[in-house]
């Protein structure tokens, strides 16, 4: 979030928009939930980057920072739900599964993408699918990777079927 109000990373963010459009619009500016940021600049920068290119992620929303009020402000095009919701929702916990509703009524009213974070494995992402979920992430899924290491392993595994 303090990044949205520096002058110097977004002349940056600017340079590298002009220098190469395409490769821009190919990057996500996630905002992580560690900072508050004033809903005015939230917005003023979202609508500047979003005109640079780049997708914007709320990052572990349902943690810190990361709330209605900032995604409201934020608008942001992909909402990244928190691995501690995905694990409440897991144990049974009432809360998490309140705030993954608000969470995927939130995301439906910015007509934002939803990526749950922190998923266990194949199992528990097609449940995460059936709540209305758009993508997930975790360990449980895989290690976080390069693109290219995963079509390397990906051809190579093609070669040998």
């Amino acid at each position: 979030a303090p990044s949205l109000g520096d002058g110097p990373w977004m002349r940056r963010l600017a340079r590298g928009a002009a220098e190469d459009a395409d490769a821009c619009r190919r990057l996500i500016v996630e905002i992580t939930e560690t900072a508050a940021c004033a809903p005015e600049a939230a917005g003023a920068a979202r609508r500047v980057i979003g005109a640079m290119g780049p997708a914007v992620a709320l990052d572990d929303f349902g943690s810190g920072h990361a709330d209605a009020a900032s995604a409201e402000a934020l608008r942001p095009d992909i909402l990244k739900i928190d691995a501690s919701v995905i694990r409440g929702l897991r144990e049974g916990c009432d809360v998490a599964q309140t705030r993954m509703g608000e969470a995927l009524v939130l995301a439906e009213s910015l007509e934002a993408m939803t990526v749950a974070e922190g998923v266990a494995g194949a199992g528990e992402a097609a449940a995460l699918a059936s709540l209305g979920i758009d993508a997930a992430q975790g360990f449980g899924l895989a290690a976080p990777a390069f693109a290219a290491e995963v079509a390397a392993t990906s051809a190579a595994d093609l070669a040998t079927a």
